[in-house]
């Protein structure tokens, strides 16, 4: 049993000076290199942006036409990471108005978005999609339209939001 408890600690000894001596190369570089920035160099960049909308299409459900209006807020935080890439969480919701013909109810839209992208190259596009609940007076009168947005980071994680398409299901 001594002999056990000699061997573990001259084992546990060994590993620590090795590893004492080899702390340097294990720690990596002292200084970094612009390919590779220290953390205190990593930031978060805080953009927003409003999408406006329109459009024009037949509640699914009643095939009433709904002239519809809305905008679509973007509240985006780049972080750069070390490797040149970037994390991107994007909260968005959208609220909007529209009017059916020939019913004239008034419709309205409600959404809301909580999305998270990893390592995004710069110049990287993330596309996202979103489902608007359009309320009409009554329940029957409920549409769904989809979206899809093209989200594109540039250089400095700045993005720019483009609307790709539209279409509708019936949900009432």
């Amino acid at each position: 049993m001594v002999r056990l408890a000699l061997v573990s600690a001259a084992t546990v000894a060994a590993v620590l000076m090795v590893g004492c001596d080899r702390a340097p190369s294990i720690a990596g570089p002292q200084s970094n290199s612009l390919s590779r920035p220290s953390l205190d160099a990593v930031h978060n960049t805080t953009n927003e942006m409003d999408v406006p909308w329109a459009d024009e299409e037949d509640d699914p459900c009643t095939g009433d036409h709904v002239t519809i209006t809305g905008t679509t807020h973007f509240l985006f935080v780049t972080t750069a990471t070390e490797n040149g890439n970037f994390h991107v969480i994007t909260n968005d919701w959208s609220d909007g108005t529209g009017l059916g013909v020939p019913s004239l109810y008034t419709y309205k839209v409600m959404y809301d978005l909580l999305y998270n992208s990893q390592s995004i190259p710069p110049g990287g596009i993330v596309h996202q999609h979103m489902d608007l609940k359009i309320l009409g007076p009554r329940s029957v009168d409920n549409y769904m339209q989809s979206m899809d947005f093209m989200v594109k980071l540039d250089a400095n994680g700045i993005p720019t939001v483009t609307r790709e398409s539209s279409s509708t299901k019936c949900v009432g």
